[in-house]
């Protein structure tokens, strides 16, 4: 089954710091035939990892979220779930480009958190997934932001 450009009703995305905060569709734009999530610093994204998201090698299932960034940017980026422990990978250039940094939620708070200044100005992919083999499926929550 091909992807398309399509709305995605299951990734929605909260404005931090309104009142009130309203959930709106967020898109899903094939990237080399990878469908990604645009992204953006300052919100929260409420995702679910289902099994029609992308297979990985290990049989996990993962959700891609891109976002523009500058060279010596410090970026946060948290993923949280309570239906698997979340693995975050964050790649340069291409949703399985040069990898730059990851993190597991193995951590006593439970959520996988990735701190960094970017190396260079461009696009960065950040792959949603469940740590370890097989495929872990529910909803998780992505937060981006600047340090």
């Amino acid at each position: 089954m091909g992807y398309a450009l399509m709305v995605r009703a299951l990734a929605t995305l909260l404005v931090a710091g309104t009142s009130g905060a309203a959930q709106v569709p967020v898109e899903t734009l094939l990237v080399e035939e990878t469908p990604v999530h645009p992204a953006a610093y300052g919100f929260v994204y409420y995702s679910t990892l289902t099994p029609v998201d992308v297979a990985l090698r290990d049989g996990s299932r993962a959700e891609l979220w891109m976002f523009d960034g500058a060279a010596g940017e410090c970026v946060a980026i948290v993923g949280s779930s309570d239906a698997f422990a979340v693995q975050l990978l964050l790649r340069e250039a291409t949703p399985f480009g040069r990898l730059i940094a990851h993190d597991d939620s193995r951590t006593e708070s439970g959520d996988a958190r990735l701190r960094l200044e970017l190396p260079h100005t461009g696009r960065y992919f950040v792959t949603v997934t469940s740590v370890g083999a097989g495929e872990a499926l529910g909803a998780y929550t992505l937060d981006l932001d600047r340090c």
